[in-house]
């Protein structure tokens, strides 16, 4: 066997079908350096191992074996050869799959990619594994980073409104709240004190209420869970089914159910109590948060 053209061969097949050593050792069940020797010509491969890696090739034993043991023909007794060589026509490569975007065949292991689609059915919703070849991959995924940049530019956006809502809308709120303050304060002839005193509260609340426009801090769940404190269940009501029934009825009713609005009302007012403290606090960490990361919401 020539074996220099031969180890030549096993390289320039591999490589015309895109395989590392690595890969054709997996397909002939052999190790890596068992390929890499037989390619420096240091080691012959099996019969065995030569079938195969034709079958593979998509070429014939002959074909892989030229310039070796078959181009020394047998000759005859005059020293012309006996028999030429029969041309051998390369068999076409096997589909593996085919595209599901574009149709196009796909003949090589390395350029099969899948992904998965939803779809709604009726009241369900379907998830539908696809096939794509290495073109149609490589759009994708560009598609898939373009999309990506867009939300992140739409978040920034949407960060940077945040940001300019949460200094105008506390400013009109409170800017109302100290408008109606002051003027139950002057027309009632509350003293100077408590006049500076209910005012400074309500400007503090500007800080909590601008966080809670800023939507990047903890504010404003914080006080959603103390105002669920205030609904509460009530109890039943048990009544003969008369008339004094019904009044009585109608009047615990009507107990609970503003028994129920001064819990909740009573909720409120301490969620706004803590978050008008925290607020203080909170938002110079969440207004230099919205700068650096306009995008970020705790949503």
């Amino acid at each position: 066997m020539n074996n220099t053209s031969f180890c030549t061969k096993i390289k320039e097949k591999r490589v015309a079908l895109e395989l590392t050593q690595k890969d054709l050792a997996e397909k002939l069940n052999v190790t890596p350096q068992a390929i890499s020797r037989w390619e420096s010509g240091d080691v012959e491969p099996s019969l065995g191992a030569i079938k195969e890696m034709a079958s593979i090739f998509g070429c014939s034993v002959d074909e892989l074996l030229s310039d070796s043991e078959k181009d020394s023909a047998e000759t005859n007794d005059t020293g012309e050869k006996e028999d030429e060589a029969a041309p051998v026509v390369q068999a076409p490569l096997p589909i593996l799959a085919v595209c599901s975007k574009c149709g196009a065949p796909i003949y090589k292991q390395g350029e099969i990619h899948t992904y998965t689609e939803s779809h709604r059915v009726g009241r369900h919703t379907e998830t539908v594994s696809k096939i794509i070849c290495e073109k149609c991959h490589q759009d994708r995924l560009k598609q898939e980073k373009i999309e990506e940049a867009r939300k992140r530019e739409y978040e920034r956006v949407a960060g940077v409104k945040r940001r300019k809502r949460s200094f105008i809308w506390p400013s009109i709120i409170v800017g109302v709240l100290f408008a109606i303050v002051l003027a139950i304060c002057v027309g009632n002839n509350a003293s100077a004190g408590v006049t500076v005193g209910v005012s400074i509260g309500i400007w503090l609340l500007w800080p909590y209420i601008a966080c809670l426009f800023l939507n990047n801090n903890f504010l404003g769940e914080m006080s959603l869970e103390i105002w669920s404190w205030g609904f509460v269940k009530m109890p039943g009501v048990i009544f003969s089914f008369s008339l004094d029934g019904l009044f009585w009825l109608l009047t615990v009713k009507l107990f609970l159910w503003i028994l129920g609005f001064l819990i909740a009302a009573a909720a409120a007012a301490l969620a706004i109590a803590v978050g008008t403290v925290c607020g203080i606090f909170v938002y110079p960490f969440a207004i230099s948060r919205n700068f650096r990361e306009p995008q970020y919401t705790t949503l």
